[in-house]
C-alpha cells in the first residue's frame, strides 16, 4: 500500500513514528506531505490507515496502482529520456 498524509512540519515526527511500529517505509518527504509504503495483511493496512486518519489522508492506493505523484518535486525525467544500453 502506499499512502500520502499531510504532514505539516510540526506533525511530521508523529506520523514517522506511527509509520516505524508498522515497519511502513517513508518513500517521499515534502514540505506538506509525507508518501509511506506498506507491506502486509488488511487487518495491517487498515489499522495504519486508522492511525494516520485524523491526520488527513491525500491519497490512497493499495492494489492496481503503483505510483504516486512525489510532492518533494524529485524530478526522474532523465531516466525517460534516456536510451538503455543493449
Amino acid at each position: 500500500m502506499l499512502i500520502k498524509i499531510a504532514a505539516s512540519p510540526s506533525v511530521r515526527r508523529d506520523i514517522l513514528d506511527i509509520a516505524s511500529i508498522f515497519r511502513a517505509k517513508p518513500v517521499d518527504v515534502s514540505a506538506h506531505t509525507v508518501t509511506l509504503e506498506l507491506t502486509g495483511d488488511l487487518e495491517k493496512m487498515a489499522a495504519l490507515q486508522r492511525l494516520l486518519e485524523p491526520y488527513g489522508i491525500c491519497e490512497l492506493a493499495r492494489t492496481g496502482r503503483v505510483a504516486l505523484v512525489r510532492e518533494s518535486g524529485v524530478n526522474s525525467k532523465y531516466l525517460r529520456e534516456s536510451s538503455l544500453p543493449l
